[in-house]
């Protein structure tokens, strides 16, 4: 599975599983979660690169959504990342629900 092919959660948990202080981090939770903002940022770094060269699968726009909202999502992916999320679309249901993921 390439990295822009998973979504935040198991971004985190691959970078986990590839660190070579990864028993540091499974002892000291506190320490692995000020990581997260950097990883975040990464992340969504390997998406738009994704985004200027094809699509994003729909549950990773969905990860996205969960962590940075929808307009972050429309503001971000236009122009040359705009192909990334050409075939997404979100019910009108589930922007109703407060706690869909």
């Amino acid at each position: 599975m390439e990295l822009w092919e998973m979504t935040f959660r198991q971004y985190r948990q691959h970078l986990l599983e590839n660190n070579k202080y990864k028993n540091t981090y499974l002892n000291d939770k506190k320490l692995w979660n000020n990581k997260e903002q950097s990883q975040l940022i990464t992340w969504e770094l390997l998406l738009l690169e994704r985004a200027k060269i094809g699509i994003v699968p729909s549950y990773v726009i969905m990860s996205y959504i969960r962590e940075y909202g929808e307009k972050r999502l429309f503001a971000r992916f236009r122009g040359i990342h705009s192909l990334g999320i050409m075939n997404f679309r979100m019910s009108q249901s589930v922007r109703d629900l407060r706690n869909w993921y």
